[in-house]
């Protein structure tokens, strides 16, 4: 009777000791780093929710990580394969002072400071949400343009819209998009009314 009892005590206590080994050797794997830095600009000495980029050279893919409240990014070396990388940041209002590359070697980290200057062109950094998010008027005014999104960014249509604007007297949107969003604006307008 013993020994029914005892055969399923050591099963399980083999399987905890088998994951606990297995999860301490994940997590050493996870704790070495490649590639790490801290992020700042001259305004602010550590920039914390950067998005930062790394892509290797002749490679599609990019991996990409957030600074935390130390401005301190980290890529584990799971992550990231030796050779070299182009690094970019994502931080609206800012660019990198300087473009940034670093070249990884198996087992050594590589430390990349990176200094951020103000942007001279903010409208290139906005995404389509941020574009909606910024312009005058109601969720359901500005409904029909989350169609204009499925071809084209908003940021060219808001730029133009605006200098058109200013040179030309204050129109109307559904006159300065093109004849199909034009269209589309109308026809949202009827279904609204309706």
């Amino acid at each position: 009777m013993r020994r029914r009892n005892m055969l399923p005590a050591l099963a399980a206590g083999a399987a905890l000791a088998f994951q606990l080994g297995f999860g301490v050797a994940a997590t050493n794997a996870q704790s070495a780093v490649a590639l790490t830095g801290k992020v700042s600009s001259g305004a602010e000495p550590a920039m914390e929710g950067v998005v930062v980029s790394a892509k290797r050279d002749g490679v599609t893919i990019t991996i990409s990580v957030v600074t935390d409240e130390t401005g301190r990014y980290t890529f584990p070396a799971n992550r990231l394969a030796p050779g070299r990388y182009a690094i970019s940041i994502r931080a609206t209002g800012y660019d990198l002072d300087a473009p940034k590359a670093a070249v990884l070697e198996a087992g050594q980290a590589v430390i990349a400071d990176l200094k951020l200057k103000p942007t001279r062109n903010l409208a290139a950094q906005l995404t389509n949400a941020e574009w909606l998010m910024s312009m005058p008027g109601s969720q359901e005014q500005k409904a029909f343009l989350t169609t204009c999104t499925n071809c084209h960014g908003l940021e060219r249509r808001a730029v133009s819209a605006r200098r058109r604007r200013i040179s030309a007297g204050v129109r109307t949107h559904g006159r300065l998009l093109s004849g199909r969003h034009a269209a589309q604006a109308a026809t949202a307008r009827w279904r609204q009314a309706q």
